[in-house]
C-alpha cells in the first residue's frame, strides 16, 4: 500500500493540474466535453475520470462525469476553500521523483527545483503559502509580545498574511522583504485585503541585500528550512544588525528534536527539502538556538505554533 500510494496521490494531482474539478463547477459532463474545454485527449481525459471516480472524488451516472462535495468545496479554483496548495505539491511531486539520487547526491538534483522558478511555479508557491499562512497568521502573532514593537520586517513575507496580521494587531508599520517577482503577487494579495497602503513592499534578496536599520522585531515564518546551517547562522548575524536595541528575531518552522524523529511531520519535510533545495532541511531547537546566540542575541524563548511548529525568539542587547 506504501509503495503503490503515489498512484492515487498523481491521480489527484493531474486532475487539479488539468483544472477538471473547475470545468465541472458548470455541471455533469462527458469527458469528450471536459477534453475540449481542457484542451487534452478525449481517452486520456476519460480514463484519468474513472480514476477519480474509483476514487470518489468524482461521480459517473452513464456518461456523465459530476463532482463530489468534497471536490465542489476544496478544488474548484473559483470557490473560497480551493486547494491552492495542490498545484505548489504538483511542483515537488517531481522532485520527490529524484529523491534516490537526492540521497546520493545530498540535495537536490533536480534543475527544476534548484533553478530559477517561472512564473507558474511562483505564483503557485505564493498561494501555496498564502493558503497554509492566511488562517495560521492571526494565531502566530497573538502568541508574540508585541508591546513596544512598533517596527516589524517580515523577511521571505510572500503573500503578506503574516504582515497584514501584524497590522490588525496593532503595529504602527510593516514591510515585506521578498525577491523582485514575488513582490507584484504580494501587491496583489494586498489589494485584495484592502491593506496595500498599510503595508510596505521591499525588494531584494534576503541571502545578500541589506535588510534596513532599527526594526523592532524581523520575523521568518517557514524560511530557515529552505537555506543550509551556514547560510541561516548569515542571516542571523544580518537580522541582528537590523534590529533596534532591544529589538528581537523570530524564527516560525519545524523544529526537530535532537535524534530528528520528532516531529514526525518534520522528519517527513526532511526529505522535502533534501529534493527540492540544494542544502536546506528541517532544523532542531539546538542548530536553530545555535544561529540565534551566534548572532549576539540572547533569552532564547520558545513558543509553540501548533503540530510539529514553534517560534524561537531572540533578543538583541
Amino acid at each position: 500500500d506504501i509503495a503503490g500510494a503515489y498512484r492515487r496521490s498523481r491521480t489527484l494531482l493531474s486532475g487539479v493540474e488539468l483544472g477538471i474539478f473547475t470545468v465541472l463547477a458548470d455541471g455533469p459532463a462527458t469527458s469528450a466535453t471536459v477534453a475540449t474545454a481542457i484542451d487534452a485527449d478525449e481517452r486520456g481525459v476519460d480514463r484519468l475520470m474513472n480514476a477519480l471516480t474509483v476514487m470518489d472524488i468524482l461521480t459517473k451516472d452513464g456518461v456523465m462525469f459530476a463532482n463530489t462535495d468534497v471536490a465542489a468545496r476544496w478544488l474548484v479554483e473559483s470557490g473560497p476553500e480551493y486547494l491552492s496548495i495542490l498545484r505548489h505539491v504538483a511542483h515537488t511531486y517531481v522532485s520527490w521523483a529524484t529523491l534516490t539520487d537526492a540521497v546520493r547526491h545530498g540535495g537536490s538534483v533536480n534543475e527544476r527545483a534548484t533553478g530559477e522558478w517561472d512564473a507558474e511555479r511562483t505564483r503557485d508557491f505564493i498561494a501555496a503559502m498564502h493558503f497554509r499562512a492566511r488562517d495560521e497568521a492571526p494565531q502566530l502573532i497573538a502568541k508574540l509580545e508585541l508591546s513596544g514593537v512598533r517596527r516589524v520586517l517580515d523577511v521571505g513575507g510572500g503573500s503578506g498574511a503574516f504582515a497584514m496580521a501584524f497590522v490588525r494587531a496593532g503595529t504602527e508599520h510593516a514591510a515585506i522583504f521578498d525577491l523582485p517577482k514575488v513582490l507584484p503577487l504580494t501587491q496583489g494579495y494586498l489589494e485584495a485585503e484592502g491593506m496595500a497602503d498599510k503595508v510596505e513592499l521591499l525588494s531584494g534578496d534576503m541571502l545578500k541585500d541589506d535588510l534596513g536599520q532599527d526594526w523592532d522585531m524581523i520575523f521568518y515564518s517557514a524560511i530557515v528550512h529552505m537555506f543550509s546551517p551556514s547560510q541561516n547562522a548569515e542571516l542571523m548575524r544580518r537580522s541582528t544588525k537590523a534590529l533596534a536595541p532591544g529589538g528581537r528575531v523570530v524564527v516560525q518552522d519545524f523544529v526537530m528534536n535532537d535524534a530528528r524523529l520528532e516531529p514526525p511531520q518534520g522528519a517527513m519535510f526532511a526529505l522535502n527539502m533534501l529534493a527540492n533545495t540544494a542544502g536546506g532541511d528541517s532544523y532542531t531547537e539546538t542548530e536553530i538556538t545555535s544561529w540565534l546566540t551566534g548572532a549576539g542575541l540572547s533569552d532564547i524563548t520558545r513558543i509553540e505554533t501548533g503540530p510539529g511548529t514553534a517560534m524561537l525568539v531572540g533578543v538583541r542587547a
